[in-house]
């Protein structure tokens, strides 16, 4: 969900954006171990390099 509106299926598949990776969470119930494994990952990534956060800094998860 952006600020404003939901995100659908069809605005993601206009996007043209080259080497793009998309991750989601894609249900209620699995968001907080889905938030959970993305913390993890992203506090790796930054432990391995903290001087590029370039790396990890945009996988940083905000919210409940």
């Amino acid at each position: 969900m952006l600020y404003d509106q939901p995100v659908t299926v069809v605005d993601v598949s206009r996007l043209r954006i080259e080497d793009g990776e998309l991750a989601y969470l894609s249900a209620c119930s699995t968001m907080l171990s889905s938030a959970v494994a993305l913390h993890a990952a992203v506090r790796q990534a930054r432990d391995a390099d903290p001087a590029l956060p370039t790396r990890w800094a945009a996988h940083v998860h905000t919210g409940p």
